[in-house]
């Protein structure tokens, strides 16, 4: 699951890379319905994933690129908090595992 959240967190900066180029040099339209279409597809398949990302927001049609931008932003920064989370987890599991092996063979 931790490869699947790292591709989708590049995905969404990538994402909101476009949009906020589509912000500054001119957004042509099907660009940013593009932009627009696959962040609710990774909003979607994240929701599927993990039921803490059903806070992210659905984006309207008419979408501007600042919007999309921000959204993605804020999007891959859930993700990455995630991704955080889960291996300081991983990492804490890993330590207690440790511990208890130093603990048992001690000597004395």
């Amino acid at each position: 699951m931790e490869r699947e959240l790292n591709r989708l967190a590049r995905l969404l900066r990538e994402i909101a890379a476009d949009a906020g180029y589509a912000m500054v040099y001119g957004p042509a339209p099907e660009s940013v319905a593009f932009c627009r279409r696959q962040y609710e597809r990774i909003a979607r398949r994240l929701r599927m994933l993990d039921p803490s990302f059903d806070r992210l927001p659905d984006l309207p049609e008419d979408a501007s690129p600042g919007a999309v931008r921000v959204i993605a932003r804020e999007a891959a920064f859930c993700v990455e908090r995630t991704l955080r989370r889960m291996r300081r987890r991983s990492r804490a599991d890993g330590d207690c595992l440790l511990t208890f092996f130093h603990r048992l063979f001690e000597p004395g």
